[in-house]
């Protein structure tokens, strides 16, 4: 019996062996909340037959079925390889010079075809019994990746997901937490701006939007084919900043591109001098807009919204954690 609320939620993942075919997730990670849903569209008949004024009960059937949502949770300093993984397409996983328990996941956008996550949501019931309730979703992917971090706040992830099925048949999977985790706060965060520390950031956020074209439906069946990327991938943020002089509002002005990297740094080292980390480095960055305006007698801030562009040279995206963990998956 378990407690009749959120309490006893659970959330697992795990990389499918073959996209959209059901894996027991392994990897059990503190969400904040979730969104995932099975919606299935309904096709009714538009016939005429006389005198017939409702739809009739063998006049409709059951269309695509797909499943969307969103996952929030505050960056861990182990588990969150899995989700960066998938988000971006491509990880690799390199021993830091000197280290021996810690590793180095370095993340760049990749073809993610092939790639899916399944996801499993335990949702407690209110039942007598108390059950938590096992919604397994399979053919996951992860659309649309956002990190965002304010001042008073942890470090958070934000992962818009498409899927193609649900199944609450599925067995629910025992949750296991990895020890020693550690989350990132803002005062561990530090962002440069062209090789400068940026000492005056009250919050930031960065969003990947991989564009996957998952309408892919054909006849014969009702559920998705694999998504696949379709448009340009989109990477694009906003930081608040307070009015500390022209530089950035030159950039803006003057197009000028610069290189963003914002990192987090936990408290308690791995080994020796090995510290968890979450970095992100965006190598050519366009400023969009950042007029200051006076509102009143506050100290004035700005707006700095920005979009990462390719140079045709470096990644546009880098994503780099350093963790214990030896795997993504």
């Amino acid at each position: 019996m378990a407690i009749r609320s959120a309490i006893a939620a659970q959330l697992g993942a795990v990389a499918e062996d073959t996209w959209g075919t059901y894996k027991a997730p392994t990897s059990f990670i503190e969400f904040t909340d979730e969104s995932l849903a099975l919606s299935i569209e309904r096709i009714e008949s538009a016939g005429l037959r006389a005198n017939n004024r409702v739809l009739r009960t063998d006049r409709w059937a059951a269309g695509q079925r797909r499943i969307e949502g969103t996952i929030s949770f505050e960056a861990p300093s182990k588990g969150l390889g899995l989700w960066l993984k998938n988000a971006l397409g491509s990880s690799t996983i390199t021993t830091p010079s000197g280290g021996t328990n810690s590793r180095l996941h370095t993340h760049v956008l990749g073809d993610p075809y092939g790639q899916g996550l399944t996801i499993q949501v335990g949702r407690p019931d209110a039942s007598s019994t108390g059950v938590v309730q096992p919604f397994s979703y399979t053919g996951c992917k992860v659309d649309q990746l956002t990190l965002s971090n304010s001042v008073d706040e942890f470090l958070v992830v934000e992962c818009e997901i498409v899927g193609q099925n649900e199944t609450t048949s599925q067995s629910l999977a025992a949750a296991s937490y990895p020890s020693s985790v550690q989350l990132f706060n803002w005062t561990q965060g530090a962002i440069t701006i062209g090789g400068s520390s940026v000492g005056v950031v009250t919050d930031i956020s960065v969003t990947v939007a991989n564009n996957h074209k998952s309408d892919r439906y054909f006849l014969g069946a009702a559920t998705m084919s694999e998504p696949i990327i379709a448009g340009m991938t989109e990477i694009t943020g906003t930081m608040t900043v307070e009015f500390d002089g022209l530089t950035n509002y030159n950039r803006f002005v003057n197009g000028t591109l610069a290189t963003v990297v914002a990192r987090w740094t936990a408290a308690t080292a791995i080994e020796s001098t090995f510290f968890p980390y979450v970095e992100v480095t965006l190598d050519s960055v366009r400023f969009d807009g950042a007029t200051p305006a006076v509102g009143g007698p506050d100290v004035i801030s700005v707006e700095l919204p920005f979009k990462a562009l390719n140079d045709g040279a470096d990644q546009p995206i880098t994503i780099v954690t350093q963790t214990a963990d030896t795997t993504s998956i």
